[in-house]
């Protein structure tokens, strides 16, 4: 969504993100770890696609976000990151649930 709004208007400001409170939200932990999965992998494959078509010039366009002007390209760096922990929380449940 804030991919598609920073190429869509000019300079929208960015609600912060507050990962526990969606989880709770959307019931997470309630979720087919499965589905959940496949699910977010198309949202991820959709994404990809998007930003595979963007120009060096659209990676520039800004928003603002807790007060602060931001990129694009800031934006997939932070989505990046986010993955990352992800990943590295799924990693960290795989080594657990291996050594038992």
């Amino acid at each position: 969504m804030r991919v598609r709004r920073i190429l869509a208007e000019d300079t929208p400001a960015l609600e912060g993100f507050d990962g526990a409170a969606v989880a709770r939200e959307r019931g997470y932990l309630s979720q087919d770890a499965r589905a959940a999965a496949r699910d977010f992998a198309q949202a991820r494959r959709s994404l990809t696609a998007l930003l595979a078509a963007i120009s060096a010039e659209q990676l520039r366009r800004t928003a603002t976000l807790d007060g602060r002007r931001i990129t694009l390209e800031d934006v997939v760096g932070m989505i990046l990151e986010h993955d990352r922990g992800h990943r590295e929380e799924i990693e960290g449940i795989v080594d657990a649930l291996s050594a038992d």
